[in-house]
């Protein structure tokens, strides 16, 4: 069977907090989180890691469910309406998506180095975008 991870941060999210202050961050939070957990459903569990960074498991998602997930979360917190007047005009988030695969991935750290490693390429590749582990090993 096979089982997705995601790993989403919130770009610039440092300069959200500097820039409008930690309140409204907290807010920006709230509402990426909220939307996340109701646009995950049942297709996974949204859990918060620390600071701006998301995990999302995904049992019974392969590598092309995952990547339309993840491509539907970086599009929905994109669009997300934000609820202050002041503050940033738009969120958005860089996601580094994994399957696990005993032949690559030994155990579990090694699966979430492989999503990490995701992220980061997205990170790089400008944000506001997905990456496949597949795609950066």
């Amino acid at each position: 069977l096979p089982f997705c991870v995601l790993m989403i941060d919130i770009d610039h999210f440092k300069r959200i907090n500097d820039s409008y202050g930690h309140p409204l961050g907290d807010r920006v939070l709230v509402q990426v989180s909220t939307f996340l957990c109701e646009a995950v459903g049942t297709h996974g569990r949204v859990s918060r890691i620390g600071g701006e960074e998301f995990a999302v498991l995904c049992p019974m998602l392969g590598a092309e469910a995952g990547m339309r997930l993840a491509e539907t979360l970086r599009a929905g917190v994109a669009g997300l309406p934000l609820s202050s007047k002041v503050g940033p005009e738009r969120v958005t988030v860089s996601i580094g998506v994994a399957v696990f695969d005993a032949l690559r991935h030994n155990d579990l750290d090694g699966w979430m180095r492989a999503a990490d490693a995701a992220l980061y390429a997205a990170k790089s590749s400008g944000r506001d975008c997905a990456v496949a582990a597949a795609a950066v090993d």
